[in-house]
């Protein structure tokens, strides 16, 4: 509401388009697109039909939620502060769609509001009410409103649009058709002025051999929750393999999160190769590194992440709780001798101590206290597992009640429609892990009001996971709602 009531008073337009608009979006470009300058870089879009399905899923979502009667009166009294009712003036000036375009990264407010309204006088009207001033032109049967007159020239005076550029096109083709929300950013604008930021602080960015053509991004409401879609198209982009991932049917269930990755050598010769470009230094030094170490960090340790790995988070534990990480291996040997080697060293330049440990259901587990912090490791199954108490590592060392059998993950998985192969996957678990979070707060002297609580509990789950269709790297995610 924050995000609407702003844009109501810069734009005088969108204010209830975030409390009550809608549209079915296209794989198509959105219609504003035909009015805005192709060198926009960025350009956000939202349905604003109130009929349409897509908002009638949004609004029985938001209903979930015991503070959203509050939220949309304390809405519209803000309006109401500048003499806008929301039935009155801003309902009847909704079209379809509206957009919002950034015609400078540089700038904060170069930028214009696009829309096709229901009702041209009541726009008119509303205009005059903003607070703030706003200027505005009736360009191609668009209403197009800004900050300042330089941006509607800007807007005017363009030859070419984005609804036909290249990019943008590809950019937006690659969402789904439902999503109500649509977000796109010019990549190699986006990394100019990246690069012109960081120069402009007397470092320069390291070269990664590849350039970012575009960023697309959309939110779709469904019945049990938020849909989230991103994609990103690189020239040319590295290749990550996918994976099925196995070891969630290795971590015991209850996971407050869990982070799933592999192939990782890959990427970690890679930006070996890179620190080494950007640093001469780096060479003589690693190899000094790997000299007192005993094993080389590129032919020994980085395979070692060839395989699956997975990190866990669960409550045990009073303050701190239990992380869990495990990685398969191919070779059992290898990877403990270069574990024991690395404990070996902190052992003698970091004051820690390594010994045995008796865990529980494994052999060889060894303890590395470091300032009164253990770490515990052991080998077993064709995995290296670490973590910070005994109990973490024992966990997996087989039982029922896995982690890919804990309902909420799995109803995670299937609301964010997850395929069997993926690049990667985050899960966090919303409907145990906010309230332990809040009494965690609680416990420290924080005040949580009651509101808090009441508003978080419908959160259920949220799941992104990643995929990669040639040069284009897909992120889509689901947030559960009860």
């Amino acid at each position: 509401m924050r995000v609407v009531l702003a844009v109501a008073i810069v734009a005088g337009v969108l204010g209830l388009a975030g409390c009550g608009g809608g549209g079915k979006s296209s794989s198509a470009p959105p219609a504003p697109a035909s009015v805005l300058p192709a060198s926009a870089p960025v350009l956000v879009t939202i349905g604003t039909d109130l009929g349409s399905s897509q908002w009638q899923k949004l609004f029985a979502l938001a209903h979930k939620f015991p503070g959203y009667a509050d939220l949309l009166a304390k809405g519209r009294q803000e309006l109401a502060k500048n003499g806008v009712d929301f039935s009155r003036d801003v309902k009847p000036v909704l079209g379809n769609e509206a957009a919002i375009a950034w015609l400078d990264l540089m700038s904060a407010n170069d930028f214009v509001v696009a829309l096709k309204p229901n009702d041209a006088a009541k726009l008119e009207e509303l205009l005059k009410k903003s607070p703030k001033p706003v200027v505005h032109r009736s360009i191609n049967g668009y209403v197009v409103a800004a900050p300042k007159s330089s941006s509607l020239d800007a807007v005017s005076s363009a030859t070419a649009h984005l609804s036909d550029d290249p990019s943008f096109k590809a950019a937006i083709a690659a969402l789904p058709s439902d999503d109500l929300a649509r977000a796109y950013v010019n990549g190699r604008q986006a990394q100019a002025a990246l690069e012109k930021a960081v120069a402009s602080s007397g470092t320069k960015l390291p070269s990664l051999g590849t350039s970012l053509d575009w960023i697309a991004a959309g939110i779709a409401p469904e019945s049990t929750g938020l849909r989230l879609d991103a994609a990103a198209h690189l020239s040319p982009a590295p290749k990550i393999p996918t994976y099925s991932a196995e070891l969630p049917a290795k971590f015991p269930a209850g996971a407050l999160l869990y982070l799933s990755v592999a192939h990782l050598d890959g990427p970690l010769h890679q930006l070996l190769k890179t620190i080494g470009r950007s640093a001469p230094s780096f060479q003589q030094q690693l190899s000094q590194l790997e000299t007192v170490a005993g094993f080389s960090i590129d032919k020994d340790l980085i395979p070692l992440f060839a395989g699956e790995a997975g990190v866990a988070v669960y409550p045990e534990g009073q303050d701190i709780p239990t992380v869990v990480f495990a990685l398969t291996v191919s070779d059992e040997g290898k990877a403990q001798r270069i574990l024991d080697r690395i404990g070996q060293l902190v052992q003698g330049f970091a004051g820690g101590k390594l010994k045995p440990a008796v865990i529980e259901g494994v052999s060889g587990g060894k303890e590395l206290t470091i300032r009164g912090v253990s770490l515990y490791y052991a080998i077993f199954g064709g995995k290296v597992v670490i973590s910070n108490r005994a109990k973490g590592v024992s966990d997996l060392t087989g039982g029922i009640n896995r982690l890919a059998d804990d309902p909420v993950f799995t109803s995670a998985q299937q609301g964010a429609k997850m395929p069997d192969k993926t690049s990667g996957f985050l899960y966090v678990n919303l409907k145990d892990g906010l309230p332990l979070l809040l009494d965690f707060l609680k416990s420290r002297g924080t005040a949580i009001p009651s509101e808090v609580t009441a508003n978080t509990a419908p959160l259920q789950s949220a799941l992104l996971y990643a995929t990669q269709d040639g040069d284009t790297f897909r992120v889509n995610g689901f947030v559960g709602i009860k």
